[in-house]
């Protein structure tokens, strides 16, 4: 057998990740966890894993190795060999996705980047994922070059690799890759991490683009590039993270036999690594549930679930209101309509947005959308316009009502003819002109209203 010194921690890493990542304590084993020394299985987590297999980029590819790794703690999982494969696959995936995520970043500058580093993950250290990504890759490969040096057997391997984080006694010290890896995942669980308005990561990211915007949708489709990935590198780090815990985990179930088996050097590791194997399964333990139980509002897959299930339909008008509308638009019929009630009809007077919210939208979408429709965009933002007809109209302004000076006598009654020239857009005018359409009512001696018109006019309904 190769005699080898393998006891490498990742001294310059560790430091750098402990920069990056900033909160006031290590997690603590459960007690419970560590006297009964049971892991959960990934069915235990299968909802946090779904969440990220379905809204997370390549989630259907990432999820499913994220079900193996979660398995492979239970007695009946695969070993250590069994899964670096699958490991390293999934960090490849990850950082094929990591490199789309941030091209999908139009507004991406490093006055964003900062502000939104500056604000959650590392507070004010000013320092980018991008580093943070770098050096766990380094870490990634130094793993990836023990599981495929064929110098030494599995047990050595767990031995080295558990080495990478040492015994539980050094967990919480702050120049352990495994601190910095708490620390990350107490910002995304919101664990360690709110603003002075009490706000969590994803909540201050969004925030940072509703004043661009006019409706929630927008500045969660700005974000979500932002927000995937910094889930992205969490799932990263897990992965390394998980690995490494494995193989303490394996280390602790080390038998006698196992132990005969290492040189002097290598028992002298082994020894300095070994941790109760109750304590490791509590931890294992620990960073499962904080990164996928969903029955827990301080996990990550809740605060991201959360995040992604964010209604797309509040009405924001550059951050100076709320407003949650349903996503079906209203429809009014003018030439059907007859009655006081119909005069004062929801979406003309009382709609969810007033005639200058909706001026307003016209406006943005027509200088941020060039050649787009109403229809176009209000699709986009994701309402249901499957039954409202081409060329409906949206009131922009207040009406203006002029009398037209005639009288006349018809069924019973004397009227009084008016002309009323309403601000309006159509729904599918790409120039978005405003025009000042007539409509015609007459008011009659009794007190009521009747309208003359064949347009359609449209509105929001409050949600």
């Amino acid at each position: 057998m190769k005699k080898r010194t393998f006891k490498t921690r990742i001294t310059a890493t560790v430091l750098s990740v402990v920069t990056i990542l900033s909160v006031t304590t290590a997690s603590t084993v459960s007690a419970a966890a560590a006297s009964t020394g049971n892991v959960a299985g990934d069915a235990a987590y299968a909802a946090g894993i779904g969440i990220i297999r379905q809204y997370a980029p390549g989630g259907q590819a990432i999820a499913g190795a994220l079900d193996t790794i979660v398995n492979s703690f239970t007695q009946q999982g695969p070993s250590l060999s069994d899964i670096s494969n699958d490991i390293s696959k999934l960090r490849s995936d990850i950082s094929t996705q990591f490199a789309d995520v941030k091209k999908q970043m139009k507004d991406y500058s490093e006055a964003i980047e900062n502000k939104i580093v500056d604000q959650t993950v590392i507070a004010g250290k000013g320092v980018g994922f991008d580093k943070l990504m770098t050096e766990l890759q380094a870490t990634d490969r130094q793993i990836n070059s023990i599981n495929h040096d064929s110098s030494i057997n599995d047990k050595e391997k767990a031995v080295e690799i558990a080495c990478l984080i040492g015994k539980n006694s050094e967990w919480n010290k702050t120049s352990n890759l495994y601190y910095g890896y708490q620390d990350f995942m107490n910002t995304l669980s919101a664990s360690s991490f709110a603003d002075q308005k009490d706000r969590d990561l994803y909540q201050v990211v969004y925030s940072d683009f509703t004043s661009k915007v006019m409706f929630s949708g927008e500045a969660l489709d700005r974000s979500n590039p932002y927000i995937d990935r910094v889930m992205l590198l969490g799932m990263y780090a897990y992965s390394i993270n998980a690995q490494c815990l494995k193989a303490a985990q394996t280390v602790s179930q080390f038998t006698a036999e196992d132990e005969k088996m290492l040189n002097a050097d290598e028992l002298r590791n082994y020894y300095s690594v070994k941790s109760l194997t109750g304590v490791v399964n509590g931890e294992i333990n620990h960073i499962n549930s904080k990164m996928f139980d969903t029955s827990k509002a301080d996990s990550v897959a809740s605060h991201y679930n959360t995040y992604k299930n964010m209604s797309r339909l509040v009405f924001l008008n550059k951050n100076t209101v709320s407003k949650e509308l349903k996503s079906l638009i209203a429809v009014g019929n003018l030439a059907e309509a007859s009655g006081y009630a119909y005069w004062l009809f929801d979406i003309m007077d009382k709609g969810a947005l007033t005639h200058e919210e909706l001026g307003n939208l016209a406006a943005y979408v027509k200088s941020t959308y060039s050649g787009k429709t109403l229809r176009d965009y209000l699709t986009y933002v994701g309402f249901d316009l499957t039954d409202i007809p081409k060329d409906a109209r949206f009131v922009v302004g207040n009406e203006i009502i002029e009398s037209t000076g005639e009288v006349a006598y018809e069924n019973g009654y004397f009227i009084i003819k008016s002309r009323c020239d309403r601000p309006e857009i159509s729904i599918d005018d790409a120039a978005l002109t405003i025009s000042n359409r007539p409509a015609y009512k007459k008011v009659l001696y009794n007190g009521s209203y009747e309208r003359f018109s064949s347009d359609i006019i449209i509105g929001f309904n409050k949600a």
